[in-house]
């Protein structure tokens, strides 16, 4: 089975064990990072992906630069035949992600669940936008339906129009990007224009079985390794693996 985790499609090269203790593998480009995923519905990838994320973040020295995480922003849409959240999706994915937040120093506060809190978090991701410059730049993953990523720029747009410009939007997937009928990667692209649009093809197939989409052998060295973070991260995404 493959392993497809929220690539750093721009900021990744390779991690390997060696470097994980020794230098960081990730081609920063400054600035901050928000990310916005699902797991809640459908796929359980994010079981895994989710605290990759921090885990490769905190690889490189960078966890303070994480000010936004979010999950389950998987909605239900009139005339939309998507499932609404999975009970037993979003229960792993809710541990997923704030137990990564506590190994891989991640602060709590900027931790959310779209389910349950979605003004919470789409107050921070605009504190965090607020806090943009030029030199100083928001990256902003947008994993899962493109739903709350419009919504939160919308809430940008609404208090804070000229931060936009300092907005770097990095896609995920074709199936992603149009998910939500209502909320497409292109309306996205059209109601926004001076934030800056990453369209990738597919952060899911990024590198192949040389990259973060291999096969799930691959990455044993996590399970093995004596570093009882890294072991559980391969649990998380070995538990997504076989759901």
């Amino acid at each position: 089975m493959k392993t497809c985790f929220i690539a750093f499609a721009i900021f990744y090269t390779a991690l390997m064990p060696s470097s994980w203790a020794e230098e960081s593998a990730i081609r920063w480009p400054g600035g901050r990072m928000a990310i916005t995923s699902d797991g809640n519905a459908h796929d359980p990838d994010d079981i895994g992906a989710t605290p990759m994320s921090m885990a490769l973040m905190h690889a490189a020295g960078l966890s303070d630069r994480l000010v936004h995480v979010d999950y389950a922003n998987h909605f239900v849409h009139p005339g939309h035949k998507g499932a609404a959240s999975k009970a037993e999706l979003l229960e792993q994915v809710t541990i997923s992600v704030n137990e990564g937040a506590r190994r891989f120093d991640v602060k709590a506060d900027r931790i959310f669940s779209c389910q349950t809190q979605l003004n919470e978090a789409t107050a921070n991701f605009v504190h965090a936008a607020r806090a943009s410059s030029e030199e100083d730049p928001l990256w902003f993953i947008c994993a899962g339906p493109m739903t709350t990523a419009y919504k939160y720029l919308e809430a940008v747009k609404a208090v804070a129009p000229e931060k936009l410009l300092f907005i770097r939007c990095v896609s995920h997937s074709p199936a992603n990007n149009r998910h939500d009928p209502a909320f497409k990667w292109e309306r996205l692209t059209n109601a926004f224009p001076t934030v800056a649009q990453h369209k990738l093809h597919s952060q899911n197939s990024a590198g192949g079985e040389e990259g973060l989409c291999s096969s799930l052998e691959h990455w044993d060295w996590l399970k093995h390794s004596t570093n009882p973070d890294l072991r559980w991260l391969y649990s998380r995404k070995a538990l997504s693996n076989n759901r």
